[in-house]
């Protein structure tokens, strides 16, 4: 049994077909099939069931491909462990960052990054928390940057990175900015301009405002951005709510004129994390992305 014999297991389950593994793999098809069928014959057991339009793990074949992600982690992470030991910091690490966190942050550290690290191929993406949960899965996925609390944590690893607050965004001549203290539970959740579906902020914000029924409006529109969502409310003269780090982006005027905070500050935020599988190996890349994006928001 070989390294090489169980990455193209897993890469024929997770592409459903020999041809397919193949091409993904950079070898010729009859070159994957002999090595399945040679693992096969050394574990003395059916690892697909085979006909002409499909393959299918058996029992046993999901059970071994459980294992085989294990192996492979432990075999690669010798060598992450003497790059550790040296110091030194290498190699490929591909990160996604949410769509309420990408355009906030992603510009503040990666130029830091990669003059600091040049020895690191830095592969940077924007993608929603189902789609961090899947490629983390997969192994297409170093590190998410997303907010806590939406994942498995039987499946994966947060590390905390910081705190970020949220605020009251309403269209300046809207009367609710005259208040004195303005309450989140309070809020007329119909005039919320919100987030689509799939957006873990959209789900945040609702749980905030204690919203369990459909929300009821004249006006039923979703965004797929912060910046289309304020746009919306300046013209409809709605409400929303804003991360910190969106605020910040703001100019003074617009910050004077249309933010508020919430009297609820300190339990009205999201907790930014770096998300891990949990046979991630490149702890020294990890620990160097959390330093520069920590110090890029000081």
């Amino acid at each position: 049994m070989t390294i090489i014999q169980l990455e193209y297991l897993i890469s024929v389950a997770k592409y459903g077909s020999f041809s397919s593994a193949a091409v993904h793999c950079n070898v010729t098809q009859p070159s994957l099939s002999t090595q399945i069928k040679n693992l096969e014959e050394q574990l003395g057991v059916t690892l697909f069931t085979r006909n002409t339009k499909s393959i299918e793990l058996t029992d046993i074949g999901r059970g071994v491909i459980e294992r085989s992600k294990d192996a492979i982690a432990q075999f690669y992470a010798i060598n992450e462990y003497v790059k550790d030991m040296r110091g030194e910091v290498s190699g490929t690490l591909r990160i996604a960052a949410i769509p309420t966190i990408a355009p906030y942050l992603l510009h503040r550290f990666i130029s830091d990054f990669v003059e600091r690290y040049p020895q690191v191929n830095l592969v940077v993406k924007e993608m929603v928390t189902t789609d961090i949960t899947a490629a983390l899965a997969s192994g297409e996925l170093d590190v998410g940057i997303a907010a806590a609390g939406f994942f498995d944590t039987d499946a994966v690893v947060e590390t905390p990175l910081f705190d970020d607050e949220f605020y009251l965004y309403a269209a300046k001549d809207n009367e609710i900015l005259n208040q004195e203290q303005i309450s989140i539970i309070e809020l007329d959740v119909n005039k919320l301009v919100l987030l689509e579906d799939g957006h873990c902020l959209r789900t945040q914000i609702l749980d905030l405002c204690n919203q369990k029924s459909p929300l009821s409006s004249n006006l039923k529109l979703e965004g797929g951005s912060l910046e289309t969502i304020m746009r919306v409310v300046d013209v409809t003269g709605g409400i929303t709510i804003l991360p910190s780090m969106a605020v910040d982006f703001l100019s003074q005027e617009r910050k004077e004129s249309s933010v508020r905070r919430f009297k609820e500050r300190n339990s009205t935020k999201r907790n930014i994390t770096l998300v891990t599988s949990k046979n991630f190996i490149k702890k020294g890349l990890l620990i160097a992305l959390k330093e520069v994006i920590l110090n890029s928001i000081k």
